[in-house]
């Protein structure tokens, strides 16, 4: 039983890689510029392109209009997890956003 269960986790977190490996956006996120000039999309295009790949991934397909489901499929996780990821980075958006208000950046 063991085994069998550890052949398995190791399929998944094949599956799970190759998934990470197809979705590897840092190379296109570097440079990615919105069509307009809002300065407030400027900066969520900043935020997004400094986040670890996962949540850079994450991201951009909840901009795509995604919804949790199919978001938890196409990077191998739960959709438990895609929320959680979600809000704490949501979360951390609004602090940042706050700190950069307050200090007048």
């Amino acid at each position: 039983m063991a085994l069998y269960s550890g052949i398995k986790w190791a399929k998944q977190e094949q599956r799970r890689a190759d998934k990470h490996e197809s979705l590897d956006l840092s190379a296109h996120t570097e440079n990615l510029t919105p069509q307009n000039e809002d300065p407030r999309v400027a900066w969520l295009y900043q935020q997004i392109a400094r986040l670890a790949p996962i949540d850079r991934s994450l991201m951009l397909l909840v901009l795509e209009g995604l919804s949790y489901q199919e978001m938890a499929e196409t990077l191998g996780l739960s959709e438990s997890n895609v929320g959680v990821k979600i809000n704490r980075i949501k979360k951390a958006f609004a602090s940042q956003s706050s700190a950069e208000q307050h200090h007048g950046i």
